[in-house]
């Protein structure tokens, strides 16, 4: 399904929009943004700032004008106001592939960031509920219980798992465990050990079978969301340079290379990169 987001500037809400779609990574969905005015401008940086809590990166984006060929072939049209779809019903285009995102979303230029990640949240709101997109949520909360899913989805996932003994001594010492769960059962978790204002992940997995589906990406915005809420002033992770698909993730989410572990990992035996992303 291919998606077009519509405000005035193509600065601030319909950018947050589509890199919304984008960061879902799902490939039945498609998404564009333009606005009612001339385009080149940057996207504003509470946008771009609010955006990289969820893994998108605006900081290139540059507005473009709403063009005809845009709007004949969004298979839906998502106004941000309805002076918005005025305008484009105006323009001639059929209403029924058309509508007002959330009834309506306030315009944050000029305000602080607060300001932009309410109206990104208000948005992100919007769009789960216009597209029924059953996203997975994060827990906090880890019982015996789920240490014995995590340590399952350790072994399904790492050469080296952790023992069930190993994930208690961790939750003892104050390592915080976030877990995904499908029907009761865990599918994905990431461990984060706290020292001062600095954050340590030991490991993100999810389960092979429930892979690109969002589930890590829903982990690293709980991490990310939990760093902000207790002001952490960075987190910080090893990767095997090999998994490129976890660098990427991880690089999305604005983590930055800054070292390398030699010879950290066994079976089979490879350096650790050292990811950090460090918070204002």
């Amino acid at each position: 399904m291919k998606l077009l987001f519509v405000c005035t500037g193509n600065t601030c809400r319909s950018p947050m929009a589509e890199g919304y779609i984008r960061s879902l990574c799902r490939p039945d969905l498609t998404a564009q943004s333009a606005g009612l005015m001339p385009g080149g401008e940057a996207a504003t940086a509470g946008a771009v700032e609010a955006m990289f809590d969820y893994g998108a990166d605006l900081s290139s984006h540059r507005s473009q004008p709403v063009t005809p060929s845009m709007l004949l072939s969004a298979d839906r049209i998502y106004c941000m106001s309805e002076s918005h779809r005025q305008v484009l019903l105006s323009y001639g285009i059929d209403g029924t592939s058309m509508s007002v995102l959330g009834g309506g979303i306030p315009d944050p230029f000029g305000g602080d960031v607060s300001t932009y990640r309410a109206c990104r949240d208000a948005i992100i709101q919007a769009i789960n509920r216009e597209l029924d997109l059953a996203l997975p949520t994060v827990s906090t909360e880890a019982s015996d219980d789920a240490l014995q899913e995590i340590e399952t989805v350790e072994r399904s996932c790492f050469s080296a798992p952790w023992s069930l003994g190993s994930l208690r001594s961790a939750r003892e010492n104050g390592t915080r465990f976030f877990t995904v769960t499908k029907d009761g059962q865990t599918i994905g978790y990431a461990g984060l050990s706290t020292v001062a204002s600095e954050g340590y992940l030991t490991n993100v997995a999810v389960l092979p079978t429930y892979r690109n589906q969002g589930v890590a990406s829903a982990l690293m915005r709980g991490l990310t969301a939990y760093a902000v809420q207790k002001k952490l002033s960075f987190l910080s992770l090893e990767v095997r340079p090999s998994n490129e698909s976890a660098v990427r993730l991880y690089k999305r989410f604005g983590f930055k290379e800054v070292g390398r572990r030699k010879a950290f990992y066994d079976a089979p035996i490879e350096d650790a990169l050292i990811l950090t992303r460090r918070f204002n």
